[in-house]
């Protein structure tokens, strides 16, 4: 599984030691114009580069016109080849019916739009979710699906009401792509994509758990670390975090450095790899001889 985590401007360079590829958001563009321009690096330089419509930070999609505009733009100010880059196609929040016209009525108006094809499941309950997921299937090269859909808290206010909000997401998302495991309807030439994170642990159970499933999901992407480190919140090394801050990090692209902790947001990173099974990042020596200190301390008070 590669992992993206969005980070602020004064972090691009560096994010590239701990990201498998870029993630971008496509409203920052124009207000950014640094931003824009390290995604036109890295894809100069080779890199895949996820193109986010923006939903999650606008509560609506970017326009489908000016996204259209912001995919060519990429390619041509690159030149680079339209394989590395891939668009999530404007979609509409827990709406399964309208996320599916949305799709088929972009991809028949810009049919000759370069790069890869993405587009998300939404649904306000499961079965609408499962719908839509089947739906998208044959109209994109992959399928994103959201941390905290609607279809989940649905399912787990009649199985489990008692639940909390955040584990009915964590948990919501794992049974929805177990149903769409159980019903053959996964593909490796189509795999999906994991759009955010409730909590710091959760990939872990695709990763390693249940690598059955782990194998359908290419890729993912999630501030969590990154924001929590900002706020000087350090994860716990053995389980990550039990709540988590309701913050956006387009929010808070443009921090000041002096105001972060960059030595915690590199130490959330080193613990987000390592609770869910990931690869090593080459970022911040210093907080991963930290991390393994840290590790070894509790691994000999379990015994103790």
């Amino acid at each position: 599984m590669k992992i993206a985590h969005e980070s602020p401007l004064f972090l691009l360079e560096e994010s590239r030691t701990y990201n498998d590829y870029d993630y971008a958001l496509v409203h920052l563009f124009e207000e950014y114009p640094e931003y824009y321009a390290f995604f036109i690096t890295s894809l100069k330089m080779g890199r895949e580069v996820i193109l986010d419509n923006s939903v999650f930070e606008l509560e609506t999609a970017f326009d489908a016109e000016a996204f259209a505009a912001a995919v060519k733009k990429l390619l041509k100010d690159t030149k680079a080849d339209p394989q590395l880059l891939t668009y999530i196609i404007p979609d509409v929040l827990d709406d399964g019916p309208a996320t599916v016209a949305s799709a088929k009525a972009f991809i028949k108006k810009y049919k000759k739009l370069p790069g890869r094809k993405m587009s998300v499941a939404q649904g306000k309950t499961i079965l609408e979710l499962q719908n839509c997921y089947r739906d998208l299937f044959p109209l994109v090269d992959k399928i994103g699906v959201s941390f905290n859909c609607k279809a989940y808290e649905t399912w787990f206010e009649v199985m489990q009401p008692e639940m909390p909000k955040l584990q009915q997401w964590v948990h919501g998302r794992q049974y929805f792509i177990e149903t769409l495991f159980h019903a053959g309807w996964l593909s490796t030439e189509k795999p999906m994509h994991l759009l955010g994170i409730a909590l710091p642990n959760e990939y872990g159970y695709y990763t390693r758990d249940h690598a059955e499933l782990g194998r359908f999901i290419d890729s993912a992407d999630t501030s969590n670390p990154v924001v929590h480190g900002m706020l000087g919140i350090r994860y716990n090394p053995v389980f990550g975090l039990e709540e988590k801050k309701s913050l956006k990090l387009a929010d808070m692209i443009d921090a000041d450095r002096n105001s972060c902790d960059i030595n915690a947001i590199r130490f959330n990173i080193k613990v987000f790899r390592a609770l869910n099974n990931l690869r090593p990042t080459t970022s911040g020596e210093a907080a991963g001889n930290q991390l393994n200190n840290i590790i070894i301390s509790v691994g000999k008070n379990t015994h103790e």
